[in-house]
C-alpha cells in the first residue's frame, strides 16, 4: 500500500499517471492478440457484413456462397459475387496474418506469416480465373462483363508483382481484370471501377441473369 502522505503533488500525480500508462499498456497488449483471433475467426462476416452495406446503399445485387457445377464430376464455390452497375465483381474471400509475395502469374504466392515458416500458397488470381471462365461458360456472361477480386484483410501486406504485357509494359488499372484488395480500400475500389466510361448493364437482362444465376446455386440443394 503506498501512504500519500509523505508525497509531495508532484510525486502523487507521477503516481497517478504511472499507474493510468500501465494499465493502458496491459489493455493494449491484452486487446491487439484477442483482436486479431477474433478477426482471424470471423473475417468471412466481417466481409460479407461490408459487401452487404455497399449491395443495400448502391442498390446492387449480392450472390452469397455460390455454388456450382463446373462439369459433370465437379462443383466449384465462390464466395461472394457483386454485381454493380457496369461489372460483375466475382470475389474470393481470404485471411493472412503476414506478407504475401510473388508474381501475379505465378503457379503460386508466398506467405510470410508474422509467426512461423514461410509457405507457398496456390495464388488465388488463377484460382479466380478459372471461376471466371467457368462462371461464363454455364451463365453465357461475357468475361469482359468480370472483375476477379481477391479480398483480403487489412493487416496483410501484399507484395505482389503486378502482371505485364508480353512487351514488358505495365497493364493500366482500367484494363486490369483481377486485383488483390484490403477491405478498407474495398469502398473506394468499387466507386472507382464503377466510374469507368463504359456502358451500363440493362436492368432487364441483369434481373434475368440474376435469377438465372440464383437457380444455378447448388449451395439451396
Amino acid at each position: 500500500m503506498i501512504l500519500t502522505k509523505n508525497l509531495n503533488p508532484q510525486q502523487i500525480i507521477f503516481i497517478i499517471i504511472a499507474s493510468l500508462v500501465g494499465l493502458v499498456i496491459i489493455f493494449l497488449l491484452v486487446f491487439f492478440p484477442l483482436k486479431r483471433k477474433y478477426d482471424r475467426k470471423h473475417y468471412r462476416f466481417n466481409y460479407h457484413k461490408m459487401l452487404y452495406n455497399i449491395a443495400t446503399l448502391d442498390d446492387y445485387y449480392l450472390i452469397y456462397d455460390f455454388k456450382f457445377k463446373t462439369d459433370s464430376s465437379h462443383t466449384a464455390t465462390i464466395d461472394e459475387i457483386l454485381i454493380g452497375e457496369k461489372y460483375f465483381y466475382i470475389i474470393t474471400c481470404l485471411y493472412f496474418e503476414g506478407e504475401l509475395t510473388g508474381k501475379e502469374t505465378d503457379s503460386s504466392l508466398i506467405y510470410i506469416p508474422k509467426i512461423g515458416a514461410r509457405k507457398y500458397t496456390d495464388n488465388p488470381l488463377l484460382e479466380t480465373k478459372k471461376m471466371i471462365n467457368a462462371l461464363s461458360s454455364i451463365t453465357g456472361i461475357d468475361k469482359s462483363m468480370m472483375l476477379g477480386v481477391i479480398l483480403v484483410n487489412n493487416n496483410c501486406d501484399i507484395n505482389v508483382i503486378p502482371e505485364t504485357r508480353k512487351d514488358g509494359s505495365a497493364i493500366k488499372d482500367n484494363e486490369k481484370i483481377y486485383y488483390i484488395v484490403k477491405q478498407k480500400n474495398f469502398p473506394k475500389f468499387i466507386k472507382r471501377i464503377e466510374s469507368r466510361d463504359i456502358g451500363t448493364i440493362n436492368e432487364e437482362q441483369l434481373a434475368r441473369v440474376v435469377k438465372g444465376i440464383d437457380k444455378l446455386n447448388r449451395r439451396k440443394r
